[in-house]
C-alpha cells in the first residue's frame, strides 16, 4: 500500500533571510509502521561558509555526521608548508572532531578509481597515496573512513579490467588505513531537477534500503538551506539519526549490486561532465543550477 505524504510548513529560524528553500517537511511512514537508523555523510567539503552553516545546523539538532572531505583542499600539507586557506580548512576539520563528527577521505583528485581506461593503474595508486599522506597529517584515527568518488572502485563493475582495478584500488585502501564507507540513500543535491523531489525521495529509500547511509554535499548553499526540513521529515517519520560509529559496519565489502548507475544521473554523468583543473565538474548541460569555476573544485558529484 503506498503511504501517504503529509506537507508541513517549514519554520526554521537557522536559515538567513530570503534563503532558497525549496523543499517542506514531509512525514512518509514505512509499511507496517517500520522505522530504521540513519546516518548522514557530506561529500567534497570542507567549503566556508556552507560547510560551518552545515556543523551550526547540526550541532542544534544534536546530530553526529560523517564528512568525507576532498583532501585536495589540503594539498599544500604535503610540502609541509600549509597556506592561509588550508590553516582555514583545518580549523574546520577541529571543529568537526569536537564537536563529535567523523571525518574520512573523499580521495585526493575526484577520479574513477575503477576506470582503468581514463586512468592508469600508476595514476591511480598516486591518488590514494596522496589522500593517505593528507589523512595523516591531520591526524585522523583510523581505520579512516573512505567514499571512492561516484562508488568507482566499489560498485561491481562488469567491464573485468575495470573489475581488476577497482580490487587493486580497494586493497590499497584498506592496507592504507582506510575503512570503504559508502551509502545506500542519495539527496541527489547536487542536481536542481532531482533534489526538487526531496525530502519525499529520500523517506522512501529509508524505506526500501531499511534505513542506511545518506549521502548530500556541504559544498552547495541548496543543501545548507534545505538540511533542516530533510532532517525535520526523517525525525518525523520516526526514523533515528545516528552516529558513525552506530553504522560503520554497513559498506563492509563491495556492492552486491549498484545502488545507482551513472546513467540515472540528470544528463548522465558520463556525457555531460568536463574537466577543470584537478577534479571533475558537472557541466552546464546537466543543469546542476551550480558553479564553481572560481575555484575548479567539483559540483558535488558523488
Amino acid at each position: 500500500m503506498r503511504s501517504s505524504f503529509i506537507a508541513l510548513l517549514l519554520v526554521s529560524g537557522s536559515l538567513t533571510a530570503g534563503a532558497a528553500v525549496e523543499v517542506s517537511v514531509q512525514k512518509h511512514i514505512c509499511p507496517g509502521g517500520q522505522t530504521y537508523p540513519v546516518h548522514l555523510t557530506f561529500d567534497d567539503g570542507p567549503r566556508i561558509p556552507q560547510t560551518l552553516q552545515i556543523l551550526d545546523t547540526l550541532k542544534k539538532n544534536n546530530i553526529k555526521a560523517t564528512f568525507l572531505i576532498s583532501t585536495t583542499r589540503f594539498k599544500s600539507l604535503l610540502n609541509g608548508k600549509p597556506n592561509e586557506s588550508t590553516k582555514r580548512l583545518m580549523e574546520v576539520i577541529e571543529r568537526m572532531k569536537t564537536e563529535g563528527h567523523t571525518v574520512g577521505s573523499h580521495s585526493f583528485e575526484h577520479i574513477e578509481h575503477g576506470n582503468i581506461a581514463k586512468h592508469t593503474e600508476a595514476e591511480i595508486s598516486s591518488n590514494i597515496a596522496k589522500s593517505a599522506a593528507i589523512i595523516d597529517k591531520l591526524k585522523l584515527p583510523k581505520p579512516t573512513p573512505f567514499r571512492f568518488p561516484y562508488g568507482s572502485g566499489w560498485f561491481q563493475d562488469p567491464d573485468s579490467a575495470n573489475q581488476s582495478m577497482a580490487s587493486k584500488a580497494m586493497r590499497q585502501i584498506k592496507a592504507q588505513g582506510y575503512r570503504p564507507f559508502h551509502w545506500d540513500i542519495d539527496t541527489w543535491d547536487w542536481s536542481k531537477i532531482k533534489r526538487k523531489a526531496l525530502p519525499g525521495s529520500v523517506l522512501e529509500q529509508v524505506c526500501n534500503h531499511k534505513g542506511g547511509v545518506v549521502l548530500a554535499h556541504d559544498i552547495h548553499s541548496w543543501t545548507v538551506e534545505n538540511l533542516p526540513a530533510i532532517i525535520e521529515s526523517i525525525n518525523l517519520s520516526g526514523h533515528k539519526l545516528v552516529s558513525y560509529s552506530e553504522i560503520a559496519k554497513y559498506s563492509e565489502q563491495q556492492a552486491p549490486e549498484p545502488l545507482m548507475s551513472f546513467a540515472d544521473h540528470a544528463g548522465g554523468i558520463r556525457s555531460c561532465k568536463k574537466h577543470v583543473g584537478d577534479l571533475d565538474q558537472v557541466g552546464a548541460v546537466c543543469d546542476t543550477g551550480v558553479s564553481n569555476k572560481k575555484d575548479n573544485s567539483q559540483d558535488g558529484v558523488q
